[in-house]
């Protein structure tokens, strides 16, 4: 008898740490290895979610997409490490002063993007350019030692009803494309085909 609940009470507990164990791996796959931010896929999701969302509720949603400026220069000039460390820097940066009801995540390479829920461009705009300005007074050191900057650009847009979270973030990254052909450090916003028919 006494075997018989020993071995119930493991089969029990076999359980529960393979469930256990699932549940990590599922949550350590929606996040990024190296910053600790939602990873691509689980940033799709997200916004998939919130779109619905916003659909359901007649509510504004906006994206920012963002990329540091010259992160080529500098793993070329100072190594990937300290690259990889601004990448880390800049995401604690982004997660530490996004609101709470904003949802950060690594999208790919240098790329970061903030989902802003339950807000139109105007409002989405003050939270881009307070990021922007908090990571050009961020203090990076070299591997002597030795104090550089790291500035982003911005790419910002708000959510037409029509749209999917693929054709969302591909206007986000149409906008970011523009802010870095005007140059770096600044916030571009992309009007949609909505908000261009009424100016």
């Amino acid at each position: 008898m006494a075997m018989e609940t020993t071995s119930v009470t493991t089969g029990k507990r076999d359980r529960e740490t393979a469930t256990s164990r699932a549940a990590k791996l599922r949550t350590g796959a929606a996040f990024d290895t190296l910053t600790g931010l939602h990873n691509h896929q689980a940033i799709l999701e997200k916004l998939g979610e919130l779109i619905s969302l916003a659909n359901r509720y007649r509510d504004d949603l906006s994206v920012i997409l963002l990329d540091i400026d010259r992160i080529k220069a500098i793993n070329d000039r100072y190594g990937h490490h300290t690259g990889d460390e601004a990448l880390v820097r800049v995401a604690a940066l982004l997660r530490q002063n996004a609101r709470d009801s904003d949802i950060v995540g690594r999208w790919a390479g240098d790329d970061f993007v903030i989902i802003v829920p339950r807000t139109g461009l105007s409002s989405a705009w003050v939270v881009a350019e307070r990021l922007r300005t908090l990571v050009e007074k961020l203090e990076m050191k070299d591997p002597t030692g030795d104090l550089f900057s790291v500035t982003v650009s911005l790419g910002l847009v708000q959510w037409e009803r029509s749209e999917d979270a693929r054709s969302l973030i591909c206007r986000a990254d149409e906008a970011l494309h523009k802010a870095k052909q005007k140059g770096p450090n600044r916030v571009q916003i992309l009007l949609g085909p909505s908000l261009r028919d009424k100016i």
